[in-house]
């Protein structure tokens, strides 16, 4: 089943392990050390400049190229979430986000911070970043440019972002677990036939 969401997301409920999404509105780019800078200013009880809530967060360092006083995306490539595992459920806590989107997948301990926070984990298809990057309208907003490029936030307006599939959902259910159990009952007859 194919969906198309409009962002603000408040309530991912709808949304099961192997649905294809595209997402229209915006998308906020983050990796590690914007992550980590993020839930520091809630930790400290500062307000971050932007409010993440109902966006959904890219794990993603896009490739940007400053145009006529703006910037324009060239490419716009997941990074693997696994490297953001040990953040994510702060991250959820303090963030309200309800769509994570990366690569890669986490680890079947995040299932249940997915569950938990009522949130969801998107994939789009690897070796996708120049398809991707032309669903982005323009660049909204940068932040957090003192981190480089890549690890600095950015705010997308993008237009049908995706094809992504829901490979994590709010019920509990991880593809990549699935995937592995799936195999792993295989292994015996693979190597009975060595």
């Amino acid at each position: 089943m194919s969906l198309d969401i409009t962002v603000p997301v408040e309530d991912v409920s709808s949304l099961r392990v192997g649905n294809i999404v595209y997402i229209t509105g915006l998308v906020v780019t983050m990796r590690d050390q914007a992550t980590k800078r993020l839930i520091a200013f809630f930790q400290s009880n500062v307000k971050p400049p932007f409010n993440l809530y109902g966006i959904p967060v890219f794990h993603c360092g896009p490739v940007v190229r400053r145009i006529d006083g703006g910037w324009r995306v060239e490419a716009l490539g997941p990074t693997t979430s696994m490297r953001m595992e040990d953040l994510l459920e702060s991250f959820l806590e303090v963030s309200g986000v309800k769509i994570v989107i990366g690569k890669g997948g986490f680890s079947e301990k995040s299932t249940d911070v997915f569950k938990r926070f009522k949130a969801v984990y998107c994939s789009p298809p690897g070796g996708a970043s120049a398809l991707l990057s032309k669903s982005v309208r323009r660049v909204s907003e940068a932040y957090w440019l003192d981190l480089g490029l890549p690890e600095a936030v950015w705010i997308l307006e993008v237009y049908r972002l995706g094809p992504m599939v829901v490979t994590i959902d709010s019920h509990g259910a991880n593809i990549y677990s699935m995937v592995r159990e799936e195999a792993l009952k295989r292994v015996p007859k693979i190597l009975g036939n060595i």
